[in-house]
């Protein structure tokens, strides 16, 4: 009986833990992920707040400027209001990755944005260090 109690709780545990996890992917995989939650990570190309909009949300449009993009993350008000800096120019040119459920707008995957916790810059890889100048011998 206690096996089995404990074989329950591990399978509990597991499905919890698989449930929690997040597929990584690129913008060039989003379209194959329609309906899922996943993390997007791609350049943002073109980024814009539309201030004089009823709904004033903020687009960050991935791999290329709009209207050429891949992907675009849309940001909402609510979120916008708990970035530090303004999004549209604080991530602009910069890796980012952007978790949430994709859906098709206009025939373009996009995720929404409700929390600003859904976005993150990915750190820049450091470039090689030079190599050092070989040793001579007088």
């Amino acid at each position: 009986m206690k096996k089995l109690l404990a074989l329950l709780v591990v399978c509990a545990w597991s499905t919890t833990w698989a449930q929690t996890e997040v597929k990584k992917i690129t913008t060039a995989q989003v379209g194959e992920h329609v309906g899922e939650k996943v993390t997007v990570c791609g350049v943002v190309a073109d980024a814009r707040y539309l201030e004089n909009s009823t709904s004033k949300p903020t687009f960050l449009n991935f791999d290329k400027p709009f209207p050429n993009h891949t992907f675009t993350a849309v940001i909402l008000p609510s979120a916008r209001a708990n970035f530090s800096e303004p999004p549209e120019k604080s991530l602009k040119g910069k890796n980012v990755c952007v978790t949430g459920t994709v859906k098709i707008n206009k025939s373009r995957p996009e995720i929404e944005v409700t929390d600003a916790s859904q976005v993150t810059v990915e750190a820049a890889e450091a470039p090689a260090a030079p190599a050092a100048p070989a040793a001579t011998t007088p």
